[in-house]
């Protein structure tokens, strides 16, 4: 009897340090979010009033801020939503609207969240990423999932700095720059992919098309794509979505055609 209590007493002992341990988010991460809501101020954005719970106040929990989902075990930020930190109109005439100063979003402030899984960035009109930050700072990133870069003004380069994200589940890059052949080399290494979204650039058809096996959701919609990027879409067999609205499909697509991916 005795040892059954040590023992229980033993573990409701560690089990109450683990969970003082966890309670609330870690101070680094707390840091580095805190340095992200000055990068957006510096920039000359009211920061405090886009994200007011965002305080260096001790006694505040960052995993209870706005935008902020943490792991409820660890702590650890698992999701970050910085969309529209700029305050913009994101309706399609606003977002051609180049008048506004181009934005060179500092990744390297995202170094800190090593488990983070979901992050978007959409609707910043950003630009690129400050220089040569872009490989060295995502790469501590091992763990994302989804990456939302939608209605910015990235080019195709921008993949080349998204390499290492090999973990990428879902990848939404709609209405951005962009332009030219389908950029399959670069899309080639996200080999986890289930969701890719490039809707709304102005891509062309491809020589080739990266084989992603896992690949089931598929919107390439508003683009310049003609009938024969069907052949080549044939080489994703996990394919259950795929939206070619608005292409240059001229004639329409054939039962053929859509008899591919029986």
């Amino acid at each position: 009897m005795g040892r059954q209590f040590l023992k229980f007493l033993v573990l409701s002992v560690i089990l109450l340090v683990r969970f003082q341990g966890q309670e609330g988010c870690l101070e680094e991460e707390k840091k580095a979010l805190l340095e992200l809501k000055a990068f957006v101020k510096s920039d000359g954005y009211d920061a405090d009033l886009l994200l007011p719970s965002w305080v260096g106040d001790t006694h505040s929990n960052c995993c209870n801020w706005d935008r902020v989902t943490c792991n409820s075990s660890t702590g650890h930020v698992i999701e970050l939503s910085l969309s529209n930190t700029r305050q913009i109109d994101t309706d399609i005439e606003s977002m051609f609207d180049y008048s506004e100063n181009e934005w060179y979003f500092n990744i390297s402030l995202l170094q800190p969240f090593k488990e983070l899984r979901s992050l978007n960035l959409s609707y910043n009109k950003i630009s690129d990423w400050i220089q040569n930050q872009g490989v060295g700072s995502l790469l501590r990133l091992e763990q994302l999932e989804v990456l939302d870069l939608s209605g910015n003004y990235f080019s195709n380069s921008v993949l080349q700095s998204l390499r290492t994200l090999t973990s990428l589940k879902n990848l939404i890059i709609h209405f951005n720059s962009f332009i030219g052949s389908f950029p399959s080399q670069e899309l080639s290494v996200f080999e986890n992919l289930e969701e890719l979204d490039l809707s709304f650039n102005g891509l062309s058809d491809p020589k080739s098309f990266p084989e992603l096996r896992k690949l089931k959701y598929l919107d390439l919609s508003i683009n310049v794509f003609s009938k024969h990027v069907m052949r080549l879409l044939a080489r994703l067999p996990s394919l259950k979505y795929l939206d070619l609205t608005d292409n240059s499909l001229r004639g329409g697509l054939t039962r053929q055609d859509a008899g591919i991916f029986h």
